[in-house]
């Protein structure tokens, strides 16, 4: 049971790493589970399905569908699972009951129902509870700040009783995960890599933790920089969630490497100095000005676009280059096409986008590798929603 930490900054090849390990796991006869955030999960199926042939051996889930794996395995409670939407309602009826006895949250408007979903799920992950938040406003003078922490405890407590026996969010499922990892049979020879997760609330460093503890390896990426650098503080929420997590691997005394990745020169010396200095304290001026680098702070995708289009138009015209010496490079091509195209046939050029997809990826294929997806995995929602 090995747990390896990657660490590095962002374009130092973390998840180039995670990928490269979990399609060699792969072909090797292992089996495979890649976690990521929920709106990671397609695109990782991709990166990896453009080396793989299938993903029989191979899973791909978001923190919930691992946590439903395994109550579909072991079995759990008859409590009813609450998205979003159901902690909403919820906490409406709490808030209904609540409400003449609360000093600041009086009123349900401006979207304060979604905010206060969000503050009780954020309070839940970090394990603070009604008790804790009274005794933070015990320590405040009288205000407004004082007030919102005793409706928040009330507001906590009621749905913490709401929910009692009868209903489970996330946070609850978290909980029954880390209680339940270690009688899998299914996560026992699995080789876990965790990736895309830039704050790890202490309930997700528990839940990895048993991952560490119940599987064959784990191992997890970190955007972070552990030189502590001048920039440091750009890196403080996701070290802080590392060194939690580090600290629980060495409590239970597993076994632990580090790799270190360090970040890759660009190849112009300008261009890795800003990307050095642009958050240091204090920053460090480049000895000489810089040649061919201008910055731009656009409003949207159309301006930036339109910017690019004048820049490349400019040298064409102005140096004589050809199209085929200018490109414009984007981390979402698909998301800039649109606009590009636009902004380059306004002056009577043509785009090519180049952003090439194998067969894999055509609509058909896709159709029926989710299909044959979410048989294998007993019809499972977001495998259904891929299908359509």
């Amino acid at each position: 049971m090995g747990v390896t930490y990657v660490t590095g900054r962002a374009g130092s090849g973390k998840t180039e790493y995670i990928l490269r390990e979990a399609k060699a796991a792969v072909h090797a006869g292992k089996r495979v589970l890649v976690v990521t955030p929920e709106l990671m999960t397609l695109s990782m199926e991709q990166a990896l399905l453009a080396d793989l042939p299938v993903l029989w051996n191979l899973e791909v889930l978001s923190p919930s569908r691992l946590q439903a794996k395994l109550r579909q395995e072991l079995g759990g409670s008859d409590a009813v699972m609450l998205d979003d939407a159901g902690r909403a309602m919820a906490l409406r009826a709490v808030w209904t009951q609540l409400k003449d006895g609360l000093s600041y949250y009086t009123s349900m408007s401006g979207g304060f129902l979604e905010r206060l979903v969000s503050q009780i799920k954020e309070l839940r992950a970090g394990e603070l509870g009604a008790t804790g938040l009274r005794l933070a406003a015990d320590s405040l003078a009288e205000g407004v700040t004082r007030d919102k922490l005793y409706d928040l405890a009330a507001i906590l407590d009621g749905y913490e009783r709401f929910m009692a026996g009868k209903y489970m969010d996330g946070e609850d499922a978290a909980d029954r995960f880390c209680a339940a990892a270690h009688h899998s049979r299914w996560l026992r020879d699995a080789h876990v890599f965790v990736d895309g997760f830039d704050v790890l609330p202490l309930k997700t460093c528990r839940m990895f933790l048993a991952l560490c503890k119940a599987c064959k390896s784990v191992t997890l990426s970190f955007r972070t920089d552990s030189g502590f650098g001048r920039d440091a503080e750009l890196f403080a929420p996701v070290q802080e969630g590392y060194e939690c997590l580090h600290r629980m691997v060495l409590q239970q005394g597993l076994a632990w490497t580090k790799i270190d990745l360090r970040p890759r020169q660009k190849g112009e010396p300008s261009l890795d100095h800003l990307e050095r200095e642009l958050f240091a304290r204090p920053a460090v001026a480049y000895a000489k000005t810089p040649e061919g680098l201008e910055l731009a702070a656009l409003h949207d995708g159309e301006l930036e676009a339109e910017r690019a289009a004048g820049a490349l138009e400019g040298w064409m015209r102005r140096d004589g280059l050809s199209p085929e010496e200018v490109a414009v490079v984007c981390q979402e091509p698909q998301a800039y096409a649109g606009a590009l195209e636009r902004a380059f046939a306004r002056r009577g050029l043509r785009l090519y986008v180049d952003d090439p997809q194998g067969c894999a990826f055509h609509p058909a294929a896709r159709y029926l590798l989710s299909a044959l997806q979410a048989v294998r995995r007993g019809y499972a929602q977001e495998d259904m929603i891929r299908c359509m």
